[in-house]
């Protein structure tokens, strides 16, 4: 997936598909984190498809990038009921 939204939104659309582990690269060092370890954070930041969210595996690194591109944090599951939210109003 080109994006951590845009893999979210795949798994809303698609329950069928059963996810073992999710993994996702730390927006920093570009590094593979686990997905359930992540801190997310949703902003008006471009990502390559619209949906600005990116991924951190520190906490601290997550909350200063929303501090500076007025964003939220989030952790996988809550992220995955804002996704939800949004692709299905």
């Amino acid at each position: 997936f080109d994006d951590c939204g845009e893999m979210l939104a795949y798994h809303m659309d698609h329950p069928e598909a059963q996810v073992q582990t999710w993994f996702v690269h730390d927006y920093n060092t570009e590094e593979w984190i686990r997905g359930e370890q992540a801190y997310f954070v949703k902003s008006s930041l471009p990502t390559p498809m619209g949906t600005g969210i990116v991924a951190f595996a520190k906490q601290s690194d997550a909350e200063q990038f929303a501090v500076e591109n007025n964003g939220k944090v989030y952790r996988l599951d809550e992220l995955r009921v804002e996704v939800h939210l949004n692709v299905h109003g």
